[in-house]
């Protein structure tokens, strides 16, 4: 037991939970009467309220049931289909909360509603305030666990024996929706890919012709235009370049035939001239001269650059054995210089003759720009739209595939089960709401009819009145004597006096029975008498002292400046 108690004043504002226990101790009888009242409220109430089952399934929702065929969407799919990648081809991902919603749509519920509302018709209940959002509101409910591709669908209903046949409806309904919404997509990408094709059909054709009749007019080759179009390369390729209109088709000739000749003839002269001024340039290098005759054919079919080269190997055999002043090397060395000389005005004949045919060619196959120009964007177009009508018809292959599947939109991974246990009312939990309700009224009421008696109960209450916080008390007993011992020992006032508010606390207290032999004690019960001169004491007895004795002393100690050394309580 505490010898001396002192009140914390630093937390006025929090909740006392050892006054509040005092309360309950104080009224027990009072909060066990209003436990056993709300106790048996609850029960009554748990007992009579209509119980309501649920019921509940899962389902798995597959990625084909798109919400949406993109015709950009197609061109790698098809790509794989013609490749042989059929696994893993889906028109679109799953989105979960647009499934959501279409099982909470009317499309879906209100036919199960109807349903619901004629068996409750049929068993005589009133449905004239029962609606399709109040009942998908409080019946139907929809989760998706853990953000995956799986759907809780649960239904609660008071008719136990109706929640299987209401599953079973959401179910075929919502199947059958599915499947009507994928058939009408599928019906408005064919409706779509048909009619353009119609279109792109037209248009091929009719820029492949405008291409054929430019190409005539103006003399040119355009049998070549589409003559390797269904290569493998360009069919994998021309999906891409479906959408994207700016996009060059990857044909296997990007330039026209007569440029590309044009072209070629022109670096061909500028090779020959460059042959011509190098032959020229060469003089006495016999071994030069004699390579660059044998890349001309008509001089190596005539044998003249191989003689030129055995009459000089031959005159490097004949200075090893004369001088260079001989006959015979004179006359070998004239012979080389003329096959030389030879040679030289014979390549360079060849080799212009040569030129001035590819001038002329060159010349043939130049075209105006403009002209040049203008086919190849004759030819681009013939080229793309060509393109863009493959596509589509792979597209559209591609539908049919789709169209011909059978799949159901999702699949059911739990058959519908009903709880064994009513989802509602938890008796036990309304029992125990209302056992806590009855505790939390009592403790209340207790509280106010505490506090409408004008009485003091608790010690806090006190000091609170005598705005004395550093104010001591014990409680009555062996504690209250040693405090009461303590007190005489460092005062020099001889006379203790006990204020006894109640006027029938004296003769209890047990703290001052020793205390009387050993010093002069005084009772005080009008507060009139009240002096500074005494070691004033406050006995109470807690629960039979009014709030007012409290503040009539706290009035007369500060008129007359007069201080309590303690408090005991009795």
């Amino acid at each position: 037991m505490k010898m001396v108690n002192e009140i914390d004043f630093s937390k006025e504002n929090e909740i006392n939970f050892q006054s509040l226990i005092n309360l309950a101790f104080r009224n027990k009888a009072t909060i066990i009467i209003f436990s056993g009242i709300f106790l048996l409220i609850s029960c009554i109430y748990a007992v009579l309220s209509k119980r309501v089952w649920e019921g509940k399934f899962e389902i798995v929702l597959r990625s084909n049931n798109s919400e949406a065929i993109e015709p950009a969407g197609f061109a790698s799919k098809a790509k794989m289909l013609l490749k042989g990648k059929t696994e893993g081809v889906s028109l679109n991902g799953v989105n979960i909360p647009t499934e959501i919603v279409v099982l909470n749509s009317s499309s879906v519920l209100k036919p199960t509603f109807e349903y619901v509302k004629n068996e409750r018709i049929k068993s005589g209940l009133d449905v004239d305030k029962f609606t399709f959002k109040d009942w998908k509101k409080g019946n139907f409910f929809i989760d998706n666990p853990d953000d995956t591709s799986v759907l809780l669908v649960r239904y609660r209903d008071s008719d136990k024996k109706l929640i299987s046949q209401v599953l079973s409806k959401i179910s075929n309904a919502y199947q059958e929706y599915s499947g009507k919404r994928k058939k009408r997509q599928l019906k408005l990408s064919t409706d779509y890919l048909n009619d353009q094709i119609g279109i792109y059909k037209n248009k091929s054709s009719l820029s492949l012709k405008n291409a054929q009749e430019y190409a005539i007019e103006q003399d040119l080759n355009y049998f070549f235009l589409f003559d390797d179009f269904y290569n493998k390369e360009l069919v994998n390729n021309s999906y891409e370049n479906l959408y994207n209109p700016l996009s060059e088709s990857k044909a296997p000739k990007e330039n026209i035939d007569f440029e590309i000749e044009r072209i070629s003839a022109a670096n061909q002269i500028k090779i020959i001239d460059n042959q011509i001024k190098i032959i020229r340039e060469i003089k006495d290098d016999i071994d030069k001269l004699s390579y660059i005759g044998s890349t001309i054919p008509i001089l190596v079919s005539e044998g003249l650059p191989q003689y030129l080269k055995e009459v000089d190997q031959k005159l490097l055999l004949q200075r090893t054995k004369y001088t260079s002043k001989d006959k015979s090397i004179f006359q070998m060395e004239m012979e080389r210089d003329l096959l030389a000389d030879q040679l030289r005005k014979r390549a360079i004949g060849i080799l212009s003759a040569r030129r001035d045919i590819l001038v002329a060619k060159k010349e043939t196959y130049t075209r105006p720009k403009e002209v040049i120009l203008k086919y190849k964007s004759l030819v681009r177009e013939a080229q793309r739209d060509e393109n863009t009508l493959i596509s589509l018809e792979d597209q559209l292959k591609l539908i049919s595939l789709e169209n011909a599947k059978s799949e159901d939109p999702w699949e059911l991974i739990t058959n519908p089960i009903i709880d064994k246990r009513p989802f509602s009312p938890k008796r036990k939990k309304i029992a125990f709401i209302g056992l806590i309700s009855g505790f939390i009224s009592g403790l209340i009421f207790s509280k106010f009819k505490e506090i409408f008696s004008g009485k003091v109960f608790e010690i806090s209450q006190i000091l609170e009145i005598l705005n004395d916080k550093n104010l001591k008390y014990v409680e009555d007993g062996k504690s209250g004597e040693l405090f009461l011992s303590s007190i005489l020992t460092r005062t020099d006032k001889k006379i203790m006096s006990l204020i006894d508010l109640n006027k029938n606390n004296y003769e209890s207290c047990n703290s001052i029975k020793e205390l009387k032999l050993k010093t002069k004690i005084k009772l005080e019960t009008d507060l009139k008498n009240i002096s500074d001169e005494n070691e004033n004491i406050l006995i109470v007895s807690l629960g039979d002292l009014f709030a007012k004795d409290i503040q009539n002393l706290k009035m007369i100690l500060d008129l007359n400046k007069i201080k309590l050394s303690g408090i005991i309580l009795i």
